[in-house]
């Protein structure tokens, strides 16, 4: 019996690409947390502009998530374009590089969807048991949440119950 290591081996660095990718994630919520209760308020450096926590939270976790995005397809396509990975694997591999660009667009066009909504900065975390959104915004009523949230289930194509919604002052 032989058994070919190196589907195995990529589908490992797969593996451990993505849940590193989500414990990344996972370790900048906390690392945000940290810094908000440390930080009560920016400091401006003498000769630079800083920007606030506000400011930088949306274009540091897009960046983030850029990054994560970036090395799960750049993986992928390793494994689609390696002529000895085996027909499963490839076939595999395009479907999830498929899953992940479909979740990039519909990610971008609700963010877009949030800024004409009037929202100043918004995020959208799509995940396979719905979607988080953190919006820059002072509170809003439940009634206000709710008319967000059926808008947004229509353009996730999911049930409003499954959309989280916060929002960062």
């Amino acid at each position: 019996m032989i058994i070919k290591l190196r589907p195995i081996l990529i589908g490992i660095a797969i593996v451990g690409t993505i849940g590193a990718g989500i414990w990344q994630l996972g370790n900048f919520s906390t690392q945000v947390v940290e810094q908000e209760l440390a930080i009560e308020s920016p400091t401006i450096p003498v000769g630079s502009a800083s920007l606030s926590q506000e400011e930088s939270f949306f274009p540091y976790y897009r960046l983030q998530r850029e990054k994560v995005r970036s090395q799960q397809l750049e993986i992928l396509q390793e494994i689609i374009n390696n002529p000895n990975t085996d027909e499963k694997s490839k076939q595999s591999a395009f479907a999830r590089l498929l899953a992940i660009t479909n979740t990039m667009e519909i990610e971008l066009k609700v963010e877009g969807l949030l800024k004409a909504r009037g929202f100043q900065e918004g995020v959208v975390i799509i995940q396979e048991e719905g979607a988080s959104v953190v919006v820059s915004t002072q509170v809003f009523d439940e009634e206000e949440d709710a008319q967000l949230k059926d808008i947004l289930a229509g353009v996730l194509k999911i049930n409003s119950s499954q959309i989280d919604i916060t929002n960062r002052q």
